[in-house]
């Protein structure tokens, strides 16, 4: 039975990657035609989303198949204040990536951003992703496949499908630890509500930072400020090696602390047990022959399936690594 669900969610895992990359060729042609970026920016989520919607009607009970109850009220402010913990770390990450792979993805938002409010852009790269990207990755994929048959194993290859569907290899890195922290956060709290809210608090966060930014472009003292900085270079390794060794003290103290208010969450849940239990638990061995031939073996994680979907994955970021073009997902 575990097999099987592995193998269909890691179906959903594929169609999604090739829902994704046909997205992106349609987007690419109606982009001759269609100026707003946050239209084509909501059709691509739209086109991802379809092998999850039909996977949710193959399945039926929504709610039980991805996970979602209600939270008690008190831990939505911290949720809010455990997203922005891990902001720092975030942060680093994407200082480390960028020795290697250069920035792209802020031209997205740059550009969704000029041409509408900033509540709208919210929906647009906030909202929608939080809803879509939580139900394939930590819905289905997490909870109704992987966590069946090993919770952590299961966070960690589930931040690693996040990682690669971004197709952006500046943004993996930090794509792939945030999605393994967000299927313990599920586990703490027992509710899809919870990575939700988390995902949504990250992109707000980063686009009302970018509007910030813009407000202060507009103060023509600031902007010229700002120009002399752009004026400068690209950032070298030098650099980039400051910025990291800036960071880096904030990112653990801030990641220290995140953790300590994850436990205090998970007890405010009823969850500090279980969640301890994960990281705990052993498996007793087998000391029988007639105990082994009569074992349910758990499967693996990875099947056929899966490994096409990564490929995909992996070579669309290179592509876009060597084109120069961002990704759209946040």
């Amino acid at each position: 039975m575990m097999r099987e669900q592995v193998k269909h969610v890691n179906r959903v895992w594929m169609f999604a990657v090739l829902a994704m990359l046909g997205a992106s060729v349609l987007v690419g042609l109606l982009g001759r035609w269609i100026e707003d970026e946050g239209l084509l920016l909501m059709l691509n989520q739209v086109i991802i989303f379809v092998p999850s919607l039909i996977y949710l009607l193959w399945r039926g009970n929504i709610a039980e198949t991805i996970g979602i109850r209600r939270i008690p009220l008190v831990t939505v402010p911290l949720l809010v204040l455990l997203m922005v913990l891990f902001i720092p770390l975030i942060s680093l990450l994407n200082v480390i990536s960028m020795f290697f792979a250069e920035n792209l993805i802020g031209v997205t938002a740059e550009q969704i951003l000029s041409g509408h409010s900033l509540a709208l852009s919210i929906v647009m790269i906030a909202l929608v992703p939080a809803i879509f990207e939580e139900i394939l990755f930590r819905g289905i994929v997490y909870h109704d496949g992987y966590r069946q048959v090993s919770p952590v194993k299961g966070a960690l290859l589930c931040g690693l499908m996040f990682g690669l569907l971004h197709m952006n290899l500046n943004q993996f890195m930090y794509a792939f630890v945030l999605g393994a922290v967000l299927c313990i956060v599920l586990e703490a709290t027992g509710s899809i509500l919870a990575t939700m809210i988390m995902h949504f608090t990250l992109n707000s966060y980063s686009m009302v930072m970018l509007h910030v930014s813009n407000l202060l472009a507009e103060n023509e003292q600031i902007a010229e400020i700002i120009g002399e900085i752009g004026e400068e270079a690209e950032m070298t390794p030098e650099m980039l090696k400051d910025t990291l060794l800036s960071i880096l003290p904030v990112a653990v103290a801030a990641t220290v602390l995140a953790f300590v208010l994850l436990r205090k969450i998970a007890k405010i849940c009823g969850r500090e047990e279980h969640l301890q239990a994960l990281f705990t638990r052993r498996q007793e061995p087998v000391t029988t022959w007639e105990a082994w031939d009569t074992e349910e073996r758990k499967p693996g994680l990875i099947t056929v399936a899966w490994v096409i979907g990564a490929l995909l994955c992996i070579g669309m970021m290179v592509l876009v690594q060597i084109s120069g073009n961002g990704g759209v997902l946040q």
